[in-house]
C-alpha cells in the first residue's frame, strides 16, 4: 500500500470522525433545546402551583377566622341561654 493510500484512508477516517462529531453535536443541541423547553414548562407549572398554594392558604386563613368568630358567637349564645335557664325554670314552677 502506498503512502498516498494511507494518507487517503487517514483523511477518510478523520472525515468520518468529524462527521460523527458534527452529528453528535446536532443531536445534543436538539436534546438541549428540548430540555430547556421542559425546564421552562416545569418552571411555569411550579409558579402556578405556588400561586394556587398561596391562594388556598389565604382561603384557609379566612375559614379559620370565620370559624373562630362563629365559635365565639355560639359561646355567647350558649351563655345567654344558660342565663335564661334559671328564670324560665322559676316561671314554670
Amino acid at each position: 500500500m502506498s503512502s498516498k493510500q494511507n494518507e487517503d484512508r487517514g483523511f477518510q477516517r478523520l472525515e468520518m470522525q468529524i462527521q460523527f462529531a458534527v452529528e453528535s453535536l446536532r443531536a445534543l443541541r436538539g436534546e438541549n433545546q428540548a430540555l430547556r423547553n421542559e425546564v421552562e414548562r416545569l418552571s411555569k407549572d411550579l409558579e402556578a402551583a405556588r400561586s394556587e398554594s398561596e391562594r388556598k392558604k389565604d382561603l384557609i386563613s379566612g375559614y379559620e377566622s370565620d370559624r373562630s368568630e362563629i365559635s365565639t358567637r355560639v359561646q355567647q349564645v350558649l351563655e345567654k341561654v344558660a342565663g335564661l335557664e334559671g328564670p324560665v325554670r322559676e316561671a314554670l314552677l
